[in-house]
């Protein structure tokens, strides 16, 4: 008789055969704690899963929601389903039959003859005894996948037709049996559902799927056991197959080992596993080939009835057997997915056990191991629906910006504790008849628990969790949205949330310097503010803004409309989302006796608003942030602490814009462009965005809701959209501009300004472009119409280099714009340089000092000329001029800026018909009625620090 279930070790009943299909089902694969949360890069450092942080356990449940229509789940079809399957082969577990060993199945008592019959099944070593990593491989090819939404029973269904076949079983006893051939007995063992001739060809499996909420509002996933015990009965023991060839998956070693012969001892010895005359044929598996060849087709052979009681018996056995262990073995791989576990010292997931204990669940409470699954739940026992501590499906972690402090001051300790994750206590999984949905929680926390010193403790909030969102009301619908695959959304009360925490947590305080953007210097603002000059000793020095706001600010989402104008200008109507400040201070600091020293403070209430465009980078649509303008948003401008001043800093106003525009980059360099993810050869597509449910007074609250409405598309493949999409080529250059003569017209209102001509070059016939632009890398204006468009950013008033890059799509087509764009440089400058020539008193010789506020000094050009000479010298790098070179004669210099403005300077004295003096040189001077004038040097060098250097343009 066959050896019971009951009577085999555990090890022995871990046969793996056919059995993923549930697993594949998941869609995401992991490891106890791992879920689908991945790393977000950049500031976000992500925590390991079993801290707690204060964000976690003060969440707000159902802010964001996720909807995936009933033709989203279609795109999930069986060639995604195998590409997840492939993933899963690929990591160390894989799909595999691992080596069993049954045990004696014949012994010497039960026969007349001395036979013992040990049997082993996958020894692929062929070395007598089953080892750790000795796996047969599974094959699953899936050929048919749809869906079902159960709305009556909360299921997602899935039906699968799969072709599954294993790779080649060799089954061999471990002893010699010289009375039949001189070696083990060896054999081939495959499962391949489609070579049952009585039976349709392939497996059909029927999986079905429930969502449910665990205690703490986490969402749980579980695999109806119904539904799994049915999948595992479709599966064909008659499909099993025995013969005596070699095969290729693995193939055999050249060599294997035996011990004993029959029921006589005898010492382990080498043996040739394939005939050599015959290398397709194994040794000693003359009666499988025999049997494979006459028995499906005649009785005629003696042992053919037996072969067939046989492998009645066995089949039966094994699909006994193994029908148990193959549903225990998905469930147990299933929970690895989707249940808590405990972790090791170093944060590394581990089933639960003895020496593992598990961690507390969101809500604090402590979570039980159930020993026989390994995994960790409210019971420590197996409940009947297989119930769990789900895995946190999202990600924790803290937003730190340490890493940005090299470009922007920020308080120490500036960290923001964040948590997001599927699941809701007020909102769970809901599945209809049209798609499922699913809510998330999330929640944000100051890292360190305080308030931090840059910003007053402001009033306590109390943040509601929304309601439920109906993505298919057609009142919420963007007019652009058809029909959609994927519907995400995320409320206002929490971003309300996170920049209420983000304020306690210092985030908000910003101090922008030289190192954020070479435009922080008093260059500018002494022009505005003419007693900057004597506090900073007539140098221009570096400055310091620090952005402090008085309270929290207020997220508001907009309905996102854009106007496009007759002119081509696209306009923000209603912005999408609007960041307001009431009552932002902004610290002027100078250095001022090499310490930073607070000049004055504005006080103002700033509007920031934001759009969001879609570019395609290069398949995938990637959702860009869009500034809308500062011109009218800076309000209720206030002065204080401006006691070193003798004007009043309010007449810097206009400037105001332009100074928060400076931390623009970094707004730029924070929201980034967001590119939807690729899953699975889908690529997601926006159909249409926009703020959705009015709350009570629309014009100040705004929307309840920002939705994103997504398309899928199965790009390059038979029958698919191509997804690649004709962009623009874009052409532009400068050509003219406004500058403010000198700074007496800067402070009566004149602005720098720059005329853009452009054109954008599509191989569709009357295609008519757009265009769009940033400066400095900041964030992207508007769409506007062409050919030619005129900047006047206020950041163009910053004396320097200003990098202007223009982009073209087709109108009104996002998806077209040019992904490359053109770059322009625009310089700015009002006043020439300050230059002199200064003797040097240890060698006599005379060497140039010049600076400019718009240009560094190395990009200065230097032009001089020697008293009596008719030529100045080709523009070039400023040089020193040696005492005989002079030669007694004056010397004159002209310092230009790379904008053109030039100023100029002398050494030595100008007669009257020297045409320097007509040309309005002037500088130190020395007297011609000297002699030799050589003798005066000395005198010169002192009268050299006294003399007023006259500067003319």
């Amino acid at each position: 008789m066959l050896p019971t279930d009951s009577s085999l070790p555990h090890s022995r009943r871990r046969n793996r055969l056919a059995l993923a299909a549930a697993l594949v089902a998941v869609g995401c694969s992991g490891s106890n704690g791992g879920g689908c949360a991945g790393s977000c890069g950049g500031a976000l450092k992500t925590i390991p899963t079993p801290v707690l942080t204060g964000a976690k356990t003060s969440r707000l449940d159902n802010v964001a929601q996720l909807r995936v229509t009933k033709s989203g789940f279609s795109f999930l079809n069986e060639q995604h389903l195998n590409e997840i399957l492939g993933n899963l082969n690929a990591g160390a577990a894989g799909l595999a039959v691992p080596c069993i060993d049954a045990g004696e199945l014949v012994k010497c008592s039960s026969f007349p003859y001395t036979l013992t019959a040990h049997v082993l099944a996958g020894d692929t070593n062929f070395d007598g005894a089953c080892e750790a990593g000795e796996k047969t491989p599974i094959h699953i090819e899936f050929k048919k996948l749809s869906w079902g939404l159960d709305k009556d029973h909360q299921q997602l269904k899935m039906h699968l037709v799969a072709h599954i076949h294993t790779g080649d079983i060799y089954v061999r006893t471990v002893e010699e049996h010289s009375s039949i051939c001189p070696s083990p007995i060896q054999g081939r063992l495959y499962y391949d559902d489609e070579l049952d001739p009585l039976n349709p060809p392939d497996t059909s499996l029927d999986l079905a799927f429930q969502f449910s909420t665990a205690p703490d509002g986490r969402l749980q996933l579980n695999l109806n056991q119904d539904s799994l015990n049915t999948a595992v009965d479709s599966f064909n023991p008659g499909t099993i197959n025995f013969d005596g060839y070699a095969g290729t998956d693995p193939a055999p070693p050249a060599n294997g080992t035996y011990v004993n012969n029959g029921c006589d001892a005898k010492a382990a010895t080498s043996y040739a596993t394939v005939d050599p005359s015959n290398p397709q044929n194994l040794t000693c598996g003359a009666i499988f080939r025999d049997i494979t060849a006459n028995c499906p087709t005649s009785d005629a052979k003696w042992y053919c009835p037996v072969y067939f009681g046989l492998r009645d018996q066995l089949l039966n056995y094994l699909k006994n057997t193994f029908k148990a262990q193959i549903a225990g073995l998905l469930r147990s791989q299933f929970d690895k997915i989707r249940c808590e576990g405990s972790y090791q010292a170093d944060f590394t997931p581990i089933a639960c056990d003895a020496n593992h204990a598990c961690p507390s669940d969101d809500d604090g409470h402590p979570l039980l191991c159930d020993n026989s699954r390994g995994v960790c739940g409210q019971s420590s026992t197996t409940p009947a629906n297989f119930d769990c501590e789900p895995v946190p499906l999202g990600l924790q972690g803290t937003l730190d910006l340490t890493e940005l402090t090299s470009k922007v001051g920020f308080p120490a300790n500036t960290q923001l504790q964040i948590f997001a994750g599927l699941g809701s206590k007020h909102a769970g999984a809901n599945i209809d008849s049209n798609g499922a949905q699913f809510s998330l929680q999330a929640g944000t926390a100051p890292a360190n628990g305080v308030v931090s010193f840059c910003v007053r403790p402001a009033f306590p909030v109390k943040f509601q969790d929304p309601p439920t969102l109906n993505f298919d009301d057609p009142l919420n619908k963007p007019t652009s949205v058809n029909d959609y695959q994927v519907g995400f959304a995320i409320a206002s009360q929490m971003l309300n949330r996170a920049f209420y925490d983000s304020y306690n947590a210092g985030l908000m305080c910003i101090a922008l310097t030289n190192q954020t953007t070479p435009f922080i210097s008093t260059s500018l603002f002494k022009t505005f503010l003419p007693s900057l000059g004597p506090i900073t000793g007539g140098r221009d020095v570096p400055m310091q803004i620090l952005l402090r706001p008085s309270q929290p600010p207020f997220v508001r989402i907009g309905k996102g409309d854009l106007t496009t104008n007759s002119d081509g200008t696209v306009t923000i109507g209603d912005p999408l989302v609007s960041l307001s400040f009431t009552g932002l201070n902004l610290d002027f600091y100078a250095l001022v006796d090499e310490r930073q020293v607070r000049l004055f403070t504005l006080t103002t209430d700033l509007l920031l608003p934001l759009s969001l465009r879609t570019y395609p980078f290069p398949k995938e649509d990637t959702l860009v942030p869009v500034l809308g303008s500062l011109d009218s948003v800076l309000t209720n401008i206030k002065a204080s602490n401006n006691q070193m001043l003798a004007e009043d800093p309010g007449v810097i106003k206009d400037l105001l814009g332009a100074a928060i525009k400076l931390a623009e980059p970094l707004l730029a360099g924070v929201l980034k462009p967001i590119a939807l993810p690729k899953v699975l050869g889908l690529d997601f597509q926006v159909a249409g965005i926009a703020g959705v449910v009015p709350l009570q007074n629309v014009t100040t609250e705004g929307y309840a809701h920002l939705a994103l409405y997504m398309a899928i598309a199965q790009c390059g493949t038979v029958g698919g959209p191509a997804c690649e999409r004709v962009t623009l080529r874009t052409d532009a250059r400068i050509v003219s501009h406004n500058m403010p003569e000198d700074p007496d017209a800067v402070r009566a209102g004149e602005r720098p300004s720059v005329t853009i001509e452009a054109s954008g070059h599509s191989a569709h016939v009357n295609s008519v472009a757009q265009f769009s632009y940033r400066i400095d890398s900041g964030l992207w204006f508007p769409w506007v119409g062409g050919p030619r468009f005129t900047i006047d950013d206020r950041r163009l008033m910053f004396p320097g280099h200003h990098h202007i890059e223009v982009i073209a799509r087709e109108a009104g087509d996002d998806r077209s714009a040019d992904q490359t764009g053109v770059s322009l440089d625009f310089f700015t400058s009002y006043e020439p340089p300050s230059v002199e020539l200064v003797l040097r008193s240890s060698d006599g010789s005379i060497f140039t000092r010049a600076h400019s506020d718009a240009s560094p000094d190395s990009a200065l050009l230097y032009s001089y000329r020697i008293d009596g000479e008719n030529r100045w010298t080709e523009p070039g790098p400023a040089r020193d001029f040696s005492a005989g070179e002079l030669g007694g004669r004056g010397l004159s210099v002209s310092v230009s800026d790379e904008g053109g403005r030039a100023a100029s300077a002398h050494y030595g004295e100008i007669g009257e018909a020297n045409p320097l003096s007509q040309a309005g040189l002037a500088g130190c001077s020395t007297s011609p009625q000297t002699g030799s004038w050589l003798l005066f040097w000395p005198l010169l060098a002192a009268a050299a620090l006294k003399l007023r250097r006259r500067r003319a343009a």
